[in-house]
Protein backbone atom coordinates (compact mmCIF):
# COMPACT_ATOMS: atom_id res chain seq x y z
CA UNK A 1 0.00 0.00 0.00
CA UNK A 2 1.06 3.44 -0.58
CA UNK A 3 0.17 5.48 2.47
CA UNK A 4 -0.81 9.37 1.10
CA UNK A 5 -0.74 12.46 4.00
CA UNK A 6 -0.99 15.72 4.18
CA UNK A 7 1.98 18.20 5.58
CA UNK A 8 0.04 21.04 7.57
CA UNK A 9 2.36 23.90 9.73
CA UNK A 10 4.43 21.32 11.72
CA UNK A 11 2.49 18.34 11.83
CA UNK A 12 1.49 15.21 8.95
CA UNK A 13 -1.63 14.31 8.30
CA UNK A 14 -3.14 10.91 6.94
CA UNK A 15 -5.41 11.26 4.13
CA UNK A 16 -5.34 7.94 2.24
CA UNK A 17 -3.60 5.07 1.15
CA UNK A 18 -4.18 2.98 -1.87
CA UNK A 19 -3.25 -0.15 -3.02
CA UNK A 20 -0.80 -1.22 -5.67
CA UNK A 21 -1.66 -3.54 -8.37
CA UNK A 22 0.60 -5.06 -11.22
CA UNK A 23 2.93 -2.08 -10.85
CA UNK A 24 0.32 0.98 -11.07
CA UNK A 25 -2.18 2.75 -9.17
CA UNK A 26 -4.74 5.92 -8.86
CA UNK A 27 -6.11 7.89 -6.28
CA UNK A 28 -7.75 11.67 -6.02
CA UNK A 29 -6.89 13.64 -3.17
CA UNK A 30 -8.92 16.65 -1.48
CA UNK A 31 -7.40 19.86 -2.08
CA UNK A 32 -9.14 23.19 -0.30
CA UNK A 33 -6.11 25.43 -0.34
CA UNK A 34 -5.89 28.28 -2.77
CA UNK A 35 -2.38 26.50 -4.62
CA UNK A 36 -0.34 23.11 -3.82
CA UNK A 37 0.14 21.59 -0.88
CA UNK A 38 2.69 19.19 0.43
CA UNK A 39 2.29 15.78 0.34
CA UNK A 40 4.37 12.47 1.70
CA UNK A 41 3.87 9.60 -0.36
CA UNK A 42 5.21 6.26 1.78
CA UNK A 43 5.37 2.74 1.79
CA UNK A 44 7.14 2.77 4.83
CA UNK A 45 8.91 4.87 7.48
CA UNK A 46 12.24 4.38 5.55
CA UNK A 47 10.67 4.77 2.04
CA UNK A 48 8.78 8.09 1.81
CA UNK A 49 9.12 11.28 -0.32
CA UNK A 50 7.53 14.72 -0.37
CA UNK A 51 6.31 16.74 -3.13
CA UNK A 52 3.82 19.49 -4.52
CA UNK A 53 0.55 19.52 -6.10
CA UNK A 54 -2.56 21.48 -6.98
CA UNK A 55 -5.66 21.02 -7.13
CA UNK A 56 -6.59 19.39 -10.51
CA UNK A 57 -3.25 18.02 -11.42
CA UNK A 58 -2.45 14.88 -12.40
CA UNK A 59 0.82 13.54 -11.16
CA UNK A 60 2.73 10.41 -12.95
CA UNK A 61 4.38 8.67 -10.36
CA UNK A 62 7.33 5.93 -11.60
CA UNK A 63 9.29 4.29 -8.55
CA UNK A 64 10.99 0.50 -7.64
CA UNK A 65 9.72 -0.44 -4.62
CA UNK A 66 13.01 -0.89 -3.12
CA UNK A 67 14.79 2.54 -2.58
CA UNK A 68 11.40 4.59 -3.38
CA UNK A 69 12.44 7.82 -2.07
CA UNK A 70 15.62 7.45 -3.74
CA UNK A 71 15.11 6.71 -6.80
CA UNK A 72 11.85 7.77 -8.31
CA UNK A 73 10.12 10.37 -11.13
CA UNK A 74 7.71 12.47 -11.31
CA UNK A 75 5.86 14.33 -13.90
CA UNK A 76 2.84 16.34 -14.59
CA UNK A 77 3.69 18.89 -12.18
CA UNK A 78 6.50 21.76 -12.61
CA UNK A 79 6.38 21.97 -8.35
CA UNK A 80 6.39 18.30 -8.46
CA UNK A 81 9.48 18.43 -10.65
CA UNK A 82 11.15 20.69 -8.71
CA UNK A 83 10.66 18.57 -5.10
CA UNK A 84 11.83 15.87 -7.12
CA UNK A 85 15.50 18.20 -8.10
CA UNK A 86 15.78 18.87 -4.20
CA UNK A 87 15.15 15.32 -2.98
CA UNK A 88 17.42 14.22 -5.35
CA UNK A 89 20.24 17.24 -4.39
CA UNK A 90 19.80 16.19 -0.54
CA UNK A 91 20.32 12.38 -0.97
CA UNK A 92 24.01 13.34 -3.25
CA UNK A 93 24.39 15.31 0.03
CA UNK A 94 23.37 12.85 2.21
CA UNK A 95 25.92 10.12 0.84
CA UNK A 96 28.61 12.05 0.38
CA UNK A 97 28.20 13.19 4.16
CA UNK A 98 27.66 9.75 5.18
CA UNK A 99 30.74 8.48 3.31
CA UNK A 100 32.95 11.24 4.89
CA UNK A 101 31.43 10.02 8.51
CA UNK A 102 32.69 6.45 7.67
CA UNK A 103 35.54 7.41 6.90
CA UNK A 104 36.04 9.53 9.97
CA UNK A 105 35.24 7.16 12.35
CA UNK A 106 37.43 4.37 10.76
CA UNK A 107 40.54 5.87 11.19
CA UNK A 108 42.54 7.94 14.37
CA UNK A 109 44.51 9.69 11.96
CA UNK A 110 44.52 13.56 13.12
CA UNK A 111 45.39 14.77 9.75
CA UNK A 112 42.97 12.62 7.99
CA UNK A 113 40.49 13.55 10.61
CA UNK A 114 40.89 17.34 9.67
CA UNK A 115 41.10 16.43 5.96
CA UNK A 116 37.55 14.70 6.34
CA UNK A 117 36.14 17.62 8.36
CA UNK A 118 37.26 20.24 5.69
CA UNK A 119 35.67 18.01 2.76
CA UNK A 120 32.51 18.30 4.79
CA UNK A 121 32.23 21.64 5.21
CA UNK A 122 33.15 22.36 1.65
CA UNK A 123 30.07 19.47 0.41
CA UNK A 124 28.30 21.66 3.06
CA UNK A 125 28.79 25.01 1.22
CA UNK A 126 28.12 23.43 -1.77
CA UNK A 127 24.92 21.70 -0.90
CA UNK A 128 24.03 25.32 0.87
CA UNK A 129 24.99 27.09 -2.55
CA UNK A 130 22.45 24.56 -4.89
CA UNK A 131 19.90 25.58 -2.49
CA UNK A 132 20.58 29.50 -2.79
CA UNK A 133 20.80 28.83 -6.76
CA UNK A 134 17.57 27.14 -6.61
CA UNK A 135 15.58 29.43 -4.66
CA UNK A 136 16.74 32.65 -7.10
CA UNK A 137 15.84 30.71 -10.06
CA UNK A 138 11.87 29.52 -8.95
CA UNK A 139 10.93 32.43 -6.63
CA UNK A 140 7.20 32.04 -7.16
CA UNK A 141 7.24 27.91 -6.10
CA UNK A 142 6.33 26.37 -2.86
CA UNK A 143 9.21 24.31 -3.21
CA UNK A 144 11.54 27.52 -2.58
CA UNK A 145 9.80 26.65 1.67
CA UNK A 146 11.22 23.24 1.33
CA UNK A 147 14.53 24.06 0.06
CA UNK A 148 15.42 26.81 2.43
CA UNK A 149 14.35 24.50 5.51
CA UNK A 150 15.85 21.50 4.33
CA UNK A 151 18.00 19.44 6.66
CA UNK A 152 19.77 16.78 7.18
CA UNK A 153 20.36 14.84 10.35
CA UNK A 154 21.07 17.95 12.63
CA UNK A 155 22.55 19.97 9.64
CA UNK A 156 20.41 22.84 8.38
CA UNK A 157 22.08 25.02 5.37
CA UNK A 158 19.80 28.28 6.46
CA UNK A 159 19.25 29.82 9.51
CA UNK A 160 16.05 32.06 9.95
CA UNK A 161 17.63 34.75 11.63
CA UNK A 162 21.16 34.71 9.91
CA UNK A 163 19.36 34.08 6.63
CA UNK A 164 16.31 36.48 7.25
CA UNK A 165 16.36 38.16 4.10
CA UNK A 166 16.56 35.16 1.95
CA UNK A 167 13.23 33.81 3.80
CA UNK A 168 11.66 37.01 3.67
CA UNK A 169 12.14 37.23 -0.59
CA UNK A 170 11.11 33.79 -0.54
CA UNK A 171 7.66 35.15 1.38
CA UNK A 172 7.40 38.42 -0.64
CA UNK A 173 7.52 36.57 -4.15
CA UNK A 174 4.92 33.36 -2.70
CA UNK A 175 2.91 36.20 -1.27
CA UNK A 176 1.80 38.00 -4.83
CA UNK A 177 1.65 34.36 -6.58
CA UNK A 178 -0.73 32.88 -3.76
CA UNK A 179 -1.63 35.63 -1.31
CA UNK A 180 -4.47 32.74 0.52
CA UNK A 181 -2.34 29.63 0.23
CA UNK A 182 -2.08 27.92 3.99
CA UNK A 183 2.00 27.71 3.88
CA UNK A 184 2.34 30.85 2.50
CA UNK A 185 0.04 32.28 5.50
CA UNK A 186 2.46 30.06 7.66
CA UNK A 187 5.47 31.37 6.49
CA UNK A 188 4.62 34.45 7.29
CA UNK A 189 3.90 33.86 10.77
CA UNK A 190 6.89 32.97 11.36
CA UNK A 191 8.43 35.87 10.24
Amino acid sequence: FLKISILKQSETIFLDSVKIEDGSFSITLPSENAGPDFYVLSLNEKEALTTLASKGERLHLKAPAQNFAANYEISGSKDAELMTQLNRQLTLFADSANHLYGVYVNDNDETLHAEVEAAYVQIKQHHRDFLLRFIQENPTSLSTIAAFYQKYDNCTFFNEKEDFNILNDIFNNLVKAYPDNENVKVLEKRL
